[in-house]
């Protein structure tokens, strides 16, 4: 292993290296001119010459190995999920240059291992999900290292934070629409945004909508004309972004379609006159349609008559056509249904004065013969009598009544619709 001089004082020292284990060291004197071999324990040189010097006695040393520590360092705290943590370990030893490899865990669970090298090893791991976490570094030793571990470190992992930016606008045409547009973008790291948008006026919800591929989303909501909204987005966020809402918008409502108005807004007329009253239909923003007039909950007996039933609306126009509202007399359904009641008593008496007659002849016969004439003759007056009733007609009732002025587009099937007071007198 080694050999040393002796000393004045007869001592020799050597430093030597060895491995961890159980080893026997032997140390001999080989003696020199003046002085015969020697050992350290009753063996002694059998002669003068120092090549018969003896050995010691052998020496028990055992070799421990060498202490480590290790220390773990963890960066970014706190951490996004799906991006990489780093871990970086560090070991330390009594006895020269650790070898070999270290395991990082997180929890206890063993997440990735990396080799040392000059007593470094390092791990980049992106599988920590949301929630706290306790980290460590465990050397596993080498044959002159014992093995070691280092203190925990908490980590935190967190959702991926986003942005909502929420825009408004008008689309052109006949059909003209608000739209709402939300887009929801990460940080730049891990996958897009999934998930819902809702757009809120205020505490109102105007609607939901998913966000697409590309982290947009779109709602066309129902607003009313005139209004002001102030509208925001909210991301509801997913299993790896956060929530986040979008800065409040102001948005006048934008109506579609057509305004009627009728002038005058209401008539008095006589039964059996006429009203005429003009309709005016009015485009709201770019509307644009063929649009058909018509009326409900008419009178009985009163007809509905436009000078035209069909307007052309441009976008932005105005058109206009008249109204004839004509109502059925009374007097003239009166004496109709006089004069029928008339003719109906006449024919009902010619058909009954034979009765008497036919009953006389009727009755020399059998019973039955007697009474299946009389019935006969009955239904022949009943007939007679139903016939000329039939032809009696409904007539318009004098009254107040609230009429609808109504219009619809034949292309974009919007529909719009108009009181109207007519009163009608006797």
């Amino acid at each position: 292993l080694a050999s040393a001089a002796l000393n004045a004082q007869g001592v020799a020292t050597a430093t030597i290296t060895l491995a961890a284990g159980s080893y026997q060291i032997v140390a001999t004197y080989a003696g020199d001119a003046n002085s015969l071999a020697s050992a350290s324990d009753v063996l002694a040189c059998v002669t003068a010459s120092p090549s018969m010097c003896s050995a010691s006695t052998p020496l028990l040393l055992l070799i421990a190995q060498a202490t480590t520590r290790t220390a773990l360092a963890v960066t970014p705290i706190p951490a996004e999920v799906l991006s990489p943590v780093n871990l970086t370990a560090t070991v330390a030893s009594a006895g020269g240059t650790p070898s070999g490899s270290v395991n990082f865990l997180a929890d206890g669970v063993v997440i990735g291992s990396a080799a040392l090298a000059n007593g470094i090893a390092s791990l980049g791991y992106a599988g920590l999900s949301v929630g706290n976490h306790s980290m460590t570094a465990a050397y596993t030793g080498d044959a002159n290292n014992a093995a070691s571990a280092s203190a925990s470190i908490a980590e935190t992992v967190g959702l991926i934070p986003t942005t909502t930016v929420l825009g408004a606008s008008t689309s052109a045409g006949s059909s003209a629409q608000t739209e709402l547009t939300a887009v929801v973008a990460n940080n730049g790291s891990g996958p897009a945004p999934t998930g819902t948008v809702a757009f809120w006026n205020g505490a109102a919800n105007l609607g939901t909508a998913t966000l697409d591929a590309s982290g947009i989303a779109t709602l066309a909501p129902v607003l009313v004309q005139g209004v002001d909204y102030t509208i925001d987005a909210v991301y509801s966020g997913d299993a790896s972004h956060s929530a986040s809402t979008s800065q409040t918008i102001a948005v006048s409502g934008t109506a579609i379609g057509f305004a009627i108005a009728v002038s005058p807004a209401a008539a008095t007329v006589a039964e059996g006159q006429s009203a005429a009253v003009t309709v005016t239909l009015t485009a709201i923003a770019s509307f644009s349609d063929t649009v058909d007039l018509g009326c409900a909950s008419l009178p009985a007996m009163t007809r509905c008559q436009f000078a035209s039933a069909s307007l052309n609306l441009p976008a932005g126009g105005t058109v206009s056509t008249q109204l004839t509202l004509v109502t059925q007399t009374s007097s003239s359904g009166t004496g109709a249904m006089s004069g029928r009641a008339n003719g109906t008593g006449l024919l009902f008496a010619i058909l009954l004065a034979p009765l008497g007659f036919i009953g006389r002849r009727l009755r020399r016969s059998s019973s039955w013969t007697y009474l299946a004439g009389l019935v006969a003759m009955l239904v022949l007056a009943a007939m007679a009598a139903g016939g000329c009733s039939s032809s009696i007609k409904d007539q318009t009732v004098p009254g107040s009544y609230v009429l609808q002025i109504t219009g619809s587009g034949a292309s974009t099937h919007v529909s719009a619709s108009q009181n109207f007071n007519l009163v009608i007198t006797k």
